[in-house]
């Protein structure tokens, strides 16, 4: 069934790419995202059906679904809005072509949900124009400089890590804080931004152990590691799913569970393994920019309409488009352009906190903005299958 309601919704993207309400100047979104238009129609042009409907297609078609419904919601309340959309992995939209720089000339605003490369061609060229671009999900600022027209939605690893330190710091000053690792590079990488961040800690620094393990010896290196007199802060210091998830059977398997919190990296709270029953006895933890509070309003009119359009539950990828499609446009609406420095615009917040501040690379000339990037994170801890702000 799913399927078949996403084929029906890029079928609508061959007839739906300009919304617009009443005779007023509109605000023009050029909206790149992953569609995958060249996979997901056959040779005669009919959309491509259950089990042959290209996966890495669904999050692009979920995202242009919340886009096209903020863009609605925009028009009813009588600010005109209209929608281009490009798919970058489809040759004549993508970031080199002629249509993309067509796009963003014409744009007021580029909301591009894409991968990193893409992103960073994007980038280029909005600085080029001068057109300010969102960064809706790509967590890497890829080499962006000197371009304050970009805003980072989703925060750097890094960002993670700070927020991580700084809540280990104020909750569990005295935790036995153990940062557990393979041999692996990336590994090592993440080690070293943990450690860069306490290293600029300017009072006293938390006391913090680095652990290299073996997958295959987890469990005896974990319980070496345990300090029965206090609270043991485990964190899995690896973007790899199956090493956070041997280190969560480890913790299962580990007797006096209540001295152990675990905290996994970001985009690991979404192993489907770690969401199952079994894990629940585990106190997990985890940080992510992306949170909608429990009886949220625009939350349930986003899933009700999705309900009742799909008859499936709304994805994150939709209430990301929808919000942040709303969020700016009604920012540049009321000043004109984007700034988001005006305590006012907090009412253009539907479901989630942003705050974007100017961010300066090491080694940036000072004075000088090299993006804009979202500093708000959420620490969620997951209890009995729901994750809940603490």
């Amino acid at each position: 069934m799913k399927y078949f309601l996403l084929t029906l919704m890029a079928s609508a993207l061959l007839f739906k790419t300009d919304s617009v309400s009443a005779q007023k100047r509109k605000i023009n979104i050029a909206l790149f995202t992953s569609l995958y238009l060249d996979e997901t129609f056959d040779s005669a042009g009919l959309p491509i059906k259950g089990k042959d409907f290209p996966k890495q297609a669904i999050p692009g078609l979920e995202f242009y679904e919340g886009a096209t419904m903020a863009v609605d919601t925009l028009n009813k309340t009588g600010i005109a809005v209209g929608l281009r959309v490009l798919d970058v992995q489809t040759y004549k939209d993508r970031p080199s072509s002629n249509n993309a720089r067509n796009a963003i000339e014409f744009a007021d605003i580029v909301i591009a949900q894409v991968p990193g490369t893409e992103m960073q061609q994007l980038a280029a060229l909005a600085v080029e124009l001068k057109k300010p671009i969102i960064n809706a999900t790509y967590p890497n600022d890829k080499g962006v400089r000197n371009n304050p027209y970009v805003y980072m939605a989703n925060p750097r690893i890094h960002t993670h890590l700070e927020f991580l330190y700084s809540q280990l710091k104020t909750k569990w000053p005295q935790g036995n804080t153990i940062w557990m690792k393979r041999k692996d590079g990336t590994d090592d990488l993440l080690e070293s931004m943990f450690l860069s961040v306490r290293a600029s800690d300017p009072g006293t620094p938390l006391n913090i152990k680095t652990q290299l393990v073996d997958p295959s010896t987890l469990q005896q290196a974990f319980s070496s590691q345990i300090d029965t007199t206090k609270m043991n802060l485990i964190i899995a210091g690896s973007l790899d799913e199956e090493f956070s998830l041997t280190l969560a059977k480890a913790i299962l398997a580990y007797p006096k569970k209540a001295i152990v919190q675990f905290f996994i990296l970001p985009g690991m709270e979404n192993n489907r393994e770690l969401q199952k029953p079994a894990h629940y006895p585990i106190s997990l933890w985890y940080t992510t920019p992306f949170y909608i509070p429990q009886n949220n309003a625009w939350a349930k009119f986003v899933d009700e309409y999705i309900r009742s359009n799909t008859f499936v539950k709304a994805s994150p990828s939709v209430y990301k488009g929808f919000e942040l499609v709303y969020y700016f446009i009604s920012i540049f609406s009321k000043h004109g352009h984007i700034q988001v420095d005006d305590p006012t615009d907090q009412l253009f917040k539907l479901m989630n906190d942003y705050q974007f501040k100017p961010t300066r690379a090491t080694g940036s000339l000072a004075g000088t903005v090299d993006y804009f990037e979202n500093k708000k994170i959420y620490l969620l801890k997951r209890i009995n299958g729901t994750s809940l702000a603490q």
